[in-house]
């Protein structure tokens, strides 16, 4: 590592260095040097002893010490920002040479979701010593243990605290104590294309300023006919979080902070109605050119508002203003810097309103060692201290993006002559934007508010034009107020605990008698000989049977270390307020009778059941009627079985990017554009709560059935051709040979693979998580997903270990169902059905 080579010149006397010369530079009596290392003199032996101690004692100025940062820049990478970052991380190696430094690796999620690669790292307590967090993240890590307290560091570092902005500074306290330090920030704005601007007869230096003057530019900007919109709305997880600024600027709030430090929900107040119809305008409300009627002048995104513009669905669409980052992104997909606009949020009924988004390093709570912390606070110190803004700002000159560099960081290091050159509509709107910002609202559980329910609020509202906005913000709010904030409505009825006792017990005893059961017909399975019996003809002896146990012990023992050890040990989790870091509290039937009286988890339940039945309904049956078709082709067989086959060998995910793109819900939908062939209106698919389950299944229909086939259509070969001939002089039809014939000979085959089936189905989450990440309105909100989210963002561990104790409950108690049928089946081979 790059670090090490640095830091492997910081030790100027190692403890090897000491004891060669201590043992080279020892006097014998006679003046002469020691020729071996024990000598025979006890004063020899003496020093040398001394000298081990030295050189063993961890008070040494030099001593290497190891910390773990959240990310170290690639030196290979082409990113500006990565060379910027890289910059001030070789500075630091520099000015500190008796540090290590050590790369850490965890799981990278894209997107809005990709805090839970760190959180998985803590979980398995491989996390970083300093630990990256937005703002609204800081109270909810501290609350977890994450973080540790560094008011004695920070107070010693008074240019540190002067640098955080007012807004920022509350965010960062739980219980009066300090967690984390800002080391940027930047505003929510949004940025825009300027030649699309003057193409349409606008202004580019003018961008819009008023919510009126936003929809006037949106409607010149959109070419429906082309699949170019004014702007874009994104619908997924961060509907939410572009919500709030035009809440602000219509005069509401989201959430109120009580006297005593609780949290209660307010995004349901006329001025948050006023908001959101707003945005309804945006997507439905109707408009004319050239005696055309249009409606609608938003692109609606599930994520990539950036991305949107780079496809050319979006002129407009949020950004965080100053920061490079996106503004790259736009720039090294081909577009010219000259042509890219930044504006401020627009002003509302209210006035104006943007969001201030801060980015925070603090100290891992898992870090006890003071030297350690002291040099992870060293580290932390140069990172957000004017050296490092001086030294990225100077990289970004250096490499020529002086323009994307904020003006304020470019004057106060001496490039006032770079600023003019930025153009006059950057310089003013980050001005402007900076000075109208508003914290981002930071209860410890905010982000479950802003991503789940604020952006359901988000997506109901734009599905329809008819939709009571009224009556779900209404719902929403006090969701949210009884089962996340707990400020009212919290009491539960007396007999509602007991019930969940019972149930929990009913629960846990179902699975343990369904578990014993399995073993009991398993092993029955086997004393009745059905099967080594059926495979062989003859009685399957105990020898036989002890040979097969030592075959089968590797994988058994590996299903019972990395399977059901773990499952034991995170059995009793369901029990508690499991925190990863700070202590576990015993909550008793808590989580249980949070989640059976939970609405979401009830939707997640019956989602799970739509799901599985529609992809058993229609995944599992088209790999058998694939197969039957695939055994009557006469010739080109190998080719069709390869065509069929080849979903195969592609990657699931891209696969199901691929059927994002087809589902693009504007009219230059790959989908949209062959319902225009037939004048039909254009659907939403993903973005629409009818059609996404449904568009779900069938991409993974499409990739499954050619690969589920073959299994069948080897077993269909095995099939005796005698059995079809007797049919025949039986003058049976293809059906009826189907149905007497080929469905008996693979009752075994299809009765194992829709067990697999069901329970893939019935805990599956990859596909949907890809796709519409359980929206739009939860409607595709499975319990696979529940448990995920619950756990690995929302850090309810507790809460989702009880969750899963209930599917598998439910999957189990279907399993062992599938196994009583299974036990009346005879296994044979195929020379041996005759």
């Amino acid at each position: 590592m790059e670090a090490d080579a640095a830091n492997g010149r910081c030790s100027r006397s190692t403890p090897g260095r000491v004891l060669r010369q201590s043992l080279t530079a020892t006097p014998l009596p006679h003046g002469k040097m020691a020729p071996r290392l024990m000598s025979r003199q006890p004063g020899t032996l003496i020093q040398f002893l001394a000298v081990l101690c030295v050189a063993a004692s961890p008070a040494r100025a030099d001593t290497i010490i190891e910390i773990r940062p959240w990310s170290i820049p690639m030196k290979s990478s082409s990113n500006p920002g990565d060379a910027a970052d890289r910059a001030v991380f070789e500075a630091y190696v520099r000015k500190h040479p008796h540090v290590r430094i050590r790369r850490t690796t965890q799981l990278r999620i894209p997107g809005e979701r990709g805090e839970a690669g760190f959180l998985m790292a803590m979980a398995g307590e491989t996390a970083p010593d300093i630990v990256h967090a937005y703002t609204r993240q800081v109270l909810n890590y501290a609350k977890q243990g994450f973080y540790q307290p560094i008011d004695d560091l920070l107070a010693a570092s008074p240019e540190l605290e002067a640098k955080i902005p007012d807004q920022l500074r509350p965010t960062l306290k739980l219980d009066g104590k300090t967690y984390a330090v800002v080391y940027k920030y930047n505003c929510v704005g949004y940025v825009y294309r300027r030649d699309l601007f003057a193409a349409a007869g606008l202004d580019p230096d003018r961008p819009p300023d008023t919510w009126e003057q936003l929809y006037q530019y949106a409607q010149e900007l959109t070419e429906q006919e082309r699949g170019q919109y004014g702007i874009c709305l994104d619908v997924g997880k961060l509907g939410g979080h572009d919500w709030t600024s035009f809440v602000w600027q219509a005069g509401g709030r989201i959430l109120d902070r009580h006297a005593d430090g609780s949290w209660r929900a307010v995004y349901n107040t006329p001025q948050a109605v006023e908001a959101l119809r707003y945005l309804r305008k945006l997507v439905w409300g109707e408009w004319n050119r050239g005696g055309r009627t249009y409606r609608g002048v938003a692109y609606l995104a599930q994520t990539g508002r950036i991305r949107s513009m780079i496809d050319g669905k979006a002129v407009m669409a949020p950004a965080v203003i100053g920061d490079p980052d996106q503004l790259l992104q736009l720039v090294q997909s081909g577009f010219d810097i000259s042509q890219i606009g930044y504006a401020p949020m627009p002003r509302g009924p209210d006035g104006y309103g943007a969001m201030m988004v801060g980015y925070c390093l603090g100290i891992n709570a898992s870090v006890t060692d003071p030297a350690r912390r002291k040099a992870c606070w060293d580290y932390i110190r140069f990172r957000a201290g004017d050296e490092a803004d001086r030294l990225r700002t100077q990289a970004y000159i250096d490499a020529g993006w002086a323009r994307i560099v904020r003006p304020d960081l470019l004057s106060k290091y001496g490039a006032q002559e770079l600023v003019e050159q930025q153009p006059e509509n950057w310089r003013r709107s980050y001005q402007l934007t900076i000075a109208r910002a508003r914290v981002m609202p930071y209860a410890p559980d905010y982000q479950t508010v802003q991503n789940h329910e604020m952006a359901n609020c988000v997506a109901a509202a734009l599905e329809a034009p008819d939709s009571n906005i009224q009556a779900i913000l209404d719902d929403s709010v006090d969701r949210v107020n009884r089962t996340i904030f707990q400020t009212e409505g919290t009491a539960q009825a007396p007999w509602l605990r007991p019930l969940v006792g019972v149930c929990v017990v009913v629960f846990f005893a179902t699975f343990a008698v369904f578990f014993v059961l399995m073993l009991h017909l398993l092993s029955k399975q086997t004393r009745s000989g059905n099967g080594p019996r059926a495979a062989t003809g003859r009685p399957a002896g105990r020898r036989r049977i002890v040979i097969a146990w030592v075959f089968m012990a590797p994988a058994v023992l590996s299903i019972l270390v990395w399977d059901y050890y773990p499952f034991a040990r995170g059995a009793t989790m369901a029990f508690y307020d499991y925190k990863i870091a700070a202590d576990s509290e015993w909550v008793g039937l808590t989580n249980f009778v949070t989640a059976l009286t939970q609405p979401l988890f009830w939707t997640a339940v019956k989602n799970t059941f739509i799901y599985t039945a529609m992809v058993l309904g229609i995944g599992f049956i088209m790999p058998i009627i694939l197969a039957l078709l695939l055994n009557e082709v006469p010739r080109f067989t190998v080719f069709f079985r390869t065509v069929y086959y080849l979903p195969a060998v592609t990657s699931p995910l891209v696969v199901m990017m691929l059927w994002k793109i087809f589902f693009d819900p504007t009219p230059s939908g790959f989908f949209n554009r062959i319902l225009d062939v037939f004048s039909l209106s254009p659907q939403g698919w993903l973005s629409d709560s009818r059609w996404a389950m449904l568009c779900i299944v069938a991409s993974g229909v499409w990739a499954g059935t050619g690969p589920g086939s073959i299994v069948y259509l080897a077993a269909l070969k095995s099939i005796p051709n005698e059995l079809y001939e007797a049919a025949d002089v039986d003058g049976a039809g293809s059906f009826r040979k189907i149905a007497t014939v080929t469905f008996p000979m693979l009752k075994a085959l299809i009765i194992i693979n829709f067990v697999g089936a069901f329970v893939g189905a019935f805990h599956a989450a990859q596909n949907i998580l890809v796709m519409t990440g359980g929206g739009p309105k939860d409607a595709t909100h499975v319990l696979g997903l529940e448990i995920f989210f619950d756990a690995f963002l929302l850090l309810k561990f507790g809460y989702a270990t009880a969750i899963a104790w209930i599917m598998g409950s439910l999957l189990i108690g279907f399993t062992v169902l599938q196994l009583k049928i299974l036990q009346s089946v005879t296994f044979t081979r195929a020379k041996d059905a005759t």
